[in-house]
């Protein structure tokens, strides 16, 4: 499903809800973005970041962001599946020659929202939103339409050579 030209999920950033299409033109620059969604298993974390650089790649994005994106989409994908009992996930990826914008939506299954960790020098996970709240310039928590929860993230990027 894609949105109204006029109406970009990435316009109300932080607004609940608003990102539901698979691939939907951006409002500002024209772009288009690419969305699948993946059964919320293990393996498809790796599918989830094959996608995500395959995409970027053909964008033109530079090579030190499309591993950043891969890295922040495995992040939230796995977040996705350890910490709700959706039976799949959502991931979109828009890249407008600036900013990568990534979104991955689960379908619920727990009453916490996401939140940063402070992890220990031990400790071997928690890192995944210290990761995102790095390395992006902007992120955020919004309710999905299906009961889930959307994180979204936006993160600087360079261009291809």
């Amino acid at each position: 499903m894609a949105l109204p030209s006029n109406d970009s999920p990435w316009s109300g950033i932080g607004s609940a809800g608003t990102a539901t299409a698979a691939t939907t033109p951006h409002a500002a620059g024209g772009t288009a973005g690419t969305g699948f969604e993946l059964p919320a298993r293990g393996e498809a974390v790796a599918e989830a970041r094959r996608r995500v650089r395959e995409y970027l790649r053909r964008a033109g994005c530079g090579a030190d962001t499309v591993e950043t994106a891969a890295l922040l989409v495995s992040e939230l994908a796995t977040n996705a599946i350890r910490h709700t009992a959706s039976p799949v996930f959502a991931c979109r990826v828009e890249y407008d020659g600036e900013r990568v914008r990534l979104e991955v939506e689960d379908h619920g299954g727990t009453p916490d929202l996401p939140h940063r960790r402070e992890p220990g020098p031990g400790d071997v996970d928690g890192r995944g939103l210290l990761l995102v709240d790095v390395l992006c310039s902007e992120w955020h928590v919004a309710e999905g339409p299906r009961g889930g929860r959307i994180v979204r993230a936006v993160l600087p990027a360079q261009p291809g050579a």
